[in-house]
């Protein structure tokens, strides 16, 4: 998933969406209840706020558009210079930081919404 899916920068930033699979995977529905289409609505719901707070922050969810954003450029990772370039120009900490406030906001979300981890 990394930088917008397969490193083409044109897809939906990889930190969200698996944010969002996390949320779906405690939320959503199983397969007995695939015929209730009411009842992944607070997946759907916790993933929509996951997203509006996303979009607030970062102003989009298509990753040349957050490096854009954040860096006042793209780097193009599937050209060996502009990716040596990307690494120079600190890509990965933006990354980084990146991915830890989307864990950190999609852990808060999940919390507030009363989901409760298991103790052993």
């Amino acid at each position: 998933m990394a930088d917008g899916l397969g490193l083409t920068g044109d897809g939906s930033c990889g930190a969200l969406v698996g944010a969002s699979m996390v949320i779906g995977y405690l939320f959503g529905r199983t397969h007995e209840d695939f015929k209730d289409m009411y009842k992944p609505m607070k997946s759907y719901s916790l993933v929509k706020k996951l997203h509006d707070e996303y979009l607030e922050k970062y102003g989009s969810c298509r990753c040349y558009d957050v490096q854009q954003n954040l860096m006042g450029r793209t780097f193009n990772l599937w050209n060996e210079d502009e990716f040596k370039e990307a690494f120079k120009f600190g890509m990965m900490r933006y990354s980084s930081d990146v991915v830890g406030n989307v864990a950190k906001l999609a852990t808060k979300i999940i919390l507030n919404s009363g989901y409760k981890p298991e103790s052993n």
